[in-house]
């Protein structure tokens, strides 16, 4: 198993009926169910795919960052993102340089301009969702290529969540 690969995550049983939704099948923004958790996975999958926060710790332990300086830590000053599902922390992991652990700007930058009315799973599906400003482009796919014109569309959607 590649290091930035998560272990498989089955789905959690529980009682009572399904939960209905009222958007489109397309989006996964807006709740949180074991389907929409495999989509966010799926949806980074090209990217880095997604690891549960002690996988973070240790790859950057390993690669030689800090230990003083946690996920939880990089979470709490929005230095990344990433969201709580099923008792575990889950992170993105295009937003560390694969070598070396080192963060990436440009996720930061973006994450600054969405600002705090997004949490963490609103900032992680907003990366892997098609956006009208980018042409249905998804953000996560443009960050090398066109930082600037990612950077208007969090601007215009922080104002949106700002309302």
């Amino acid at each position: 198993m590649d290091l930035f690969e998560a272990a498989p995550v089955a789905p959690r049983r529980t009682t009572g009926s399904p939960r209905q939704r009222s958007w489109p099948r397309e989006t996964i923004s807006g709740w949180q169910d074991d389907l929409a958790f495999q989509g966010l996975r799926s949806a980074y999958s090209e990217s880095g795919g997604i690891a549960r926060g002690d996988v973070v710790d240790r790859l950057c332990a390993a690669r030689g960052r800090t230990a003083f300086i946690g996920v939880a830590d990089l979470l709490a000053d929005e230095d990344i993102f990433g969201w709580e599902w099923d008792n575990s922390l889950w992170v993105p992991m295009f937003q560390f340089e694969p070598t070396d652990m080192s963060l990436r700007p440009a996720p930061r930058r973006v994450r600054a301009v969405l600002g705090h009315e997004f949490d963490g799973w609103a900032v992680s599906t907003w990366f892997v969702e098609p956006h009208e400003w980018l042409a249905r482009h998804r953000p996560v796919d443009l960050l090398e290529s066109n930082l600037r014109a990612i950077l208007q569309a969090a601007r215009a959607d922080h104002l949106v969540g700002a309302e």
